[in-house]
């Protein structure tokens, strides 16, 4: 059966998601660059015009990646680990079932080492960035994380941190072992999110036309805006939400009973993140 692996604090808490990156099916991410200095000596006349006129120095500096090692990406799109030997237990040993009838299989898997990069843009910095793993067998496996701009050594990945502005790099071990079918990683999730926002708005008075919420809070976006007419002795009978507009606050208004926008006085509910 899957497992979903968060490391420490167990499962993390998600509010709102803002940003997601999956590297299922493809697992296109890669982890750090690493260059190779290729030595590059023409011997020819032809050769060397050809170094000349393509401006190529003798000595190119080659810029290389290598996404993950110890697997390959399955017919299903996931991460299978990649066999090194398999054996079977005699008929004395511990590998067979109590009636000793049904021989028992296993097989050693290489490590598998898995990395990739996520940015967080500065306009989110400050939100929850978590990571999710769905492992299909295997065991012991880890995930660490190198954060924006720190020269240390892998950091265990507790699950959830405030995230940084700037490029974080994770990777998952998954370490060599002997089971009977293969380690496979389904997927690994990424994603920031944000804590609800809600604030409460008492005897605001809507003037005839339509009156904006005095909102304070920063939002991303509004999802939710519950109005509440007051009988102030006018004539308006409902009231409505023209926009939610984060920034100059949602546009209300109410109406009387002939379909006019007319003054009124309501209290307000605004949530979103």
């Amino acid at each position: 059966m899957p497992a979903f692996v968060l490391q420490g604090l167990g499962e993390a808490v998600v509010d709102n998601v803002i940003t997601e990156q999956f590297e299922a099916p493809d697992w296109s991410s890669v982890p750090a660059e690493y260059s190779l200095l290729v030595k590059y000596s023409p011997t020819s006349e032809a050769e060397q015009l050809q170094v000349v006129s393509s401006g190529i120095t003798e000595d190119m500096l080659v810029e290389s990646s290598a996404s993950y090692s110890g697997a390959f990406i399955n017919v299903n799109g996931y991460l299978e680990g990649e066999e090194i030997g398999e054996f079977y237990g005699d008929s004395a040993s511990i590998f067979y079932s109590p009636d000793g009838t049904i021989e028992f299989y296993s097989a050693e898997y290489k490590r598998i080492e898995y990395s990739y990069f996520f940015t967080v843009d500065p306009a989110d910095a400050g939100s929850n960035l978590t990571v999710e793993v769905t492992l299909a067998d295997g065991f012991n496996e880890n995930l660490t994380y190198l954060p924006p701009d720190y020269n240390g050594d892998p950091l265990a990945f507790p699950g959830s941190v405030p995230a940084e502005a700037g490029q974080y790099t994770f990777t998952l071990i998954v370490p060599q072992q002997q089971l009977p079918q293969p380690p496979i990683i389904q997927e690994i999730t990424t994603r920031l999110d944000v804590p609800d926002v809600e604030e409460r708005f008492g005897d605001v008075s809507v003037a005839a036309g339509g009156t904006r919420l005095p909102i304070v809070a920063d939002y991303r976006m509004i999802t939710v805006v519950n109005l509440t007419l007051q009988d102030d002795g006018g004539t308006a009978v409902t009231a409505r939400v023209i926009d939610k507009d984060t920034v100059n606050g949602p546009l209300v208004r109410v109406y009387d009973d002939t379909g006019t926008s007319v003054s009124g006085t309501i209290d307000a509910i605004v949530q979103g993140y």
